[in-house]
């Protein structure tokens, strides 16, 4: 609770509108999203937020919002949550693209945004439902946090605007603090690092078409970079940024 409000702090101190609960706040191995951890008071976390004028973002994975899908989205909508970030689909099938449809259909009942992580290119899903905020399908930069220097992230920054970013919005998760030139680039999971500049992290929030936009590090650095900071939250926006706990 105490490091979910001190994000929430930081989101209020520089006008970021959402912060996402990322994935632990239910217990993945019993994949039940209606109960929270017992460590987390997710309604008074909730009226904490509103009291900042912060909107929360659940995340969770693709079928266990399926299963309970009726359920989750009323119970979460009546408490206040703002919307889901749902992950790990990682397929188009058949099967699957209902999935989406499904949830599709019952957020937007429920009037919460959606954001699909994990998820396959954008095909135009979000005309029809434009609580659809934003898409994953890419190699996004939380990959540095176990790729090798093999992985040369400069030039992918600068080619995928152009292939990927062609089919639609991207969630990329760009504003990495920690920044190595290749050669002294290490995959560390717990303490990780970009490849570049601080200023190609920067630019990241200009080239990239993305409606909900990640801040990808951390509140203490964030403070520590403020000028940092204030350059990626003056930046126009149709969704404002989001940050969540790594």
């Amino acid at each position: 609770m105490d490091t979910y409000k001190y994000y929430i702090d930081f989101a209020a101190e520089n006008k970021i509108e959402y912060v996402v609960l990322d994935e632990g706040w239910y217990d993945p191995k019993v994949g039940d999203m209606l109960i929270a951890i017992p460590d987390l008071d997710l309604p008074e976390l909730v009226r904490y937020a509103k009291s900042k004028q912060v909107d929360l973002i659940l995340w969770t994975v693709f079928n266990v919002l399926d299963e309970q899908l009726e359920a989750a989205c009323k119970k979460y909508s009546e408490m206040g949550i703002s919307g889901f970030k749902v992950d790990f689909l990682d397929r188009d099938d058949q099967t699957a693209v209902e999935m989406v449809y499904r949830i599709a259909e019952a957020t937007s009942k429920y009037k919460l945004s959606l954001d699909l992580h994990g998820i396959y290119k954008p095909t135009g899903l979000n005309r029809t439902y434009p609580h659809i905020i934003n898409f994953e399908s890419v190699f996004g930069m939380e990959e540095m946090k176990w790729s090798t220097i093999e992985k040369d992230m400069m030039q992918y920054d600068v080619t995928m605007p152009y292939i990927r970013m062609m089919a639609g919005p991207v969630d990329y998760t760009p504003g990495a603090m920690r920044n190595a030139s290749k050669k002294d680039f290490k995959d560390i999971y717990s303490n990780p690092m970009s490849q570049g500049t601080r200023c190609h992290q920067l630019a990241a929030y200009i080239v990239h078409d993305s409606p909900l936009t990640m801040l990808a590090d951390n509140p203490t650095i964030y403070r520590e970079e403020q000028e940092c900071t204030d350059f990626i939250t003056s930046i126009p926006n149709t969704g404002i940024e989001e940050i969540r706990i790594l």
